[in-house]
């Protein structure tokens, strides 16, 4: 796959921005609770890749109404800011050096699995998939929002952001299909922006 030029890396500033994190809470969120549907009471939840801000976090238990919740991310600076940004919600949250396709947790652990955009920055994102499938309880949930190839691989956005440069990008049917390889109910899929971006929910049976 011929790589475009970079031309200015700026995936830390929209990452971690409020814009990014008012687009999660106000455009994303709504959609995943809606296909998802009510977790239980006492629900634990996991987020992948957590970022800096923690807003995966407090999503997690404000929108989706989960009681705990843990976080992974693969760099540790992203883990010591998310750890000192969410230290008001005190022992309900745990954030942890992690790698989301090889996730420490036993199986069976969680009710809900959140990934906000996690599968496009992940070489293997289908492992992501599996580990998240491997983890949830029966009845748990995978809810994935996720910015598509056709957006990832634009000439646009790579002058500005780089990716895994190992030419395979989620798209609306590939995360459908890695949900049910990986055993999940598929649930429902919004796809929208023309097709920039897809959001999935699916259940473990």
């Amino acid at each position: 796959m011929t790589r475009d030029r970079t031309l200015l890396d700026a995936n830390r500033l929209w990452v971690d921005a409020r814009l990014r994190a008012a687009a999660q809470r106000r455009v994303e969120t709504p959609v995943l609770r809606a296909l998802a549907g009510p977790l239980p009471p006492g629900a634990r939840a996991l987020e992948l890749g957590c970022g800096r801000r923690g807003t995966g976090v407090r999503l997690a238990l404000d929108a989706f109404g989960a009681a705990r919740v843990d976080a992974v991310d693969l760099h540790p600076a992203s883990v010591v800011a998310t750890r000192l940004a969410t230290r008001d919600l005190g022992e309900r949250v745990q954030v942890d050096v992690g790698d989301a396709r090889a996730l420490g947790a036993a199986d069976g652990t969680y009710d809900l699995v959140l990934a906000f955009h996690v599968l496009h920055h992940t070489p293997g994102w289908r492992d992501v998939v599996a580990e998240a499938a491997r983890v949830l309880r029966p009845g748990g949930r995978f809810l994935s929002a996720e910015m598509t190839a056709r957006f990832v691989d634009s000439p646009v956005l790579r002058a500005v952001s780089r990716h895994p440069d190992d030419g395979d990008r989620p798209t609306p049917e590939g995360v459908e299909a890695a949900a049910r390889a990986a055993g999940l109910r598929v649930d429902g899929q919004r796809t929208r922006y023309l097709g920039c971006w897809t959001a999935l929910a699916a259940t473990r049976p």
